[in-house]
């Protein structure tokens, strides 16, 4: 059973297009018993415990950062543009299209080029590799020089201050805290950025826990083991977690850790068309999300 309360105005089916008055349930019950040993490992309750419908409640929403809660945009393309002209600085033009292609970036519309995009999902470390076999593969380096090139033209996206989806995501936190709802967030970006971007949008203190694509324990989306953390951390069980989201990679961790429900966000890279196979319900933002969880 979705925990999800109930359908926001403008909400829509994540199959039909159509506000819906009931959602698909997540597939817990498909979980392979590969997965669920996993989290029986972390949490051995989990296992034997069958929830009653009627005393299921949400107790912890899980936000993705870019894309959902600030401008992807707004915060990777000029850590794009300004990254691209480093290196065409250093290694010539020739290779302007060539890293714009490797990143999943739209140098004439300043956008990444949609979910599926490296910039989308990779962690900085992934995106950093990608770039140094595009200098060898299509910039013809050596691979000691592409790796020398990539030391001095590389700069971790350190945007502290930030551009919000919702100008109402201080209160939409607060207003879970308030409700004893707990709140995570997790993230491909790194650690440093993480914690900028969340002080500036006023609601680091109200982050229960929250995971980074740095992490020494990361295991990046959409695996469900980040999910599984997020409840073996805080106490609660996946089937009372919800996960908020604009790409594929949100909801397929969503899926596959077996939580409650999954929100898609159209605020970010992924379109309904991308997101309507795996979310239990597609929205336009966050500011949706309140009403669906009291």
């Amino acid at each position: 059973m979705c925990i999800i309360k109930g359908v926001a105005t403008g909400a829509i089916a994540h199959s039909k297009g159509l506000v819906l008055s009931g959602l698909r349930p997540p597939l817990t019950q498909n979980t392979s018993v590969i997965s669920r040993a996993s989290y029986s490992a972390m949490s051995p309750t989990i296992e034997t415990f069958v929830p009653a419908a009627s005393s299921r409640k949400v107790k912890l929403v899980i936000f993705d950062k870019d894309g959902t809660l600030i401008s992807f945009d707004a915060t990777w393309s000029k850590w794009a543009d300004d990254l691209i002209a480093r290196f065409v600085s250093k290694c010539g033009d020739k290779l302007r299209g060539p890293l714009a292609d490797t990143l999943g970036y739209d140098l004439e519309r300043k956008k990444v080029r949609g979910e599926k995009s490296l910039m989308a999902w990779a962690a900085q470390p992934i995106i950093r590799q990608a770039v140094e076999v595009c200098l060898t593969e299509q910039g013809g380096m050596q691979e000691r020089d592409a790796r020398q090139a990539v030391k001095e033209c590389w700069a971790e996206c350190e945007e502290g201050e930030v551009s919000p989806i919702s100008r109402c995501t201080r209160t939409l936190f607060e207003s879970l805290h308030r409700m004893g709802i707990m709140t995570g967030v997790c993230t491909s970006d790194a650690r440093r950025p993480t914690e900028m971007n969340l002080r500036s949008l006023g609601v680091s203190s109200m982050v229960h826990h929250s995971i980074c694509g740095d992490d020494s324990f990361n295991v990046p989306k959409p695996a469900p083991d980040n999910a599984w953390n997020f409840c073996k951390r805080l106490g609660v069980r996946p089937e009372e977690t919800i996960i908020v989201g604009d790409t594929n990679a949100d909801l397929r961790m969503a899926r596959a850790a077996g939580v409650g429900g999954s929100i898609g966000v159209l605020s970010g890279v992924g379109t309904e068309e991308d997101l309507k196979a795996n979310a239990d319900l597609i929205v336009e933002d966050v500011d949706r999300v309140l009403e669906l969880v009291r």
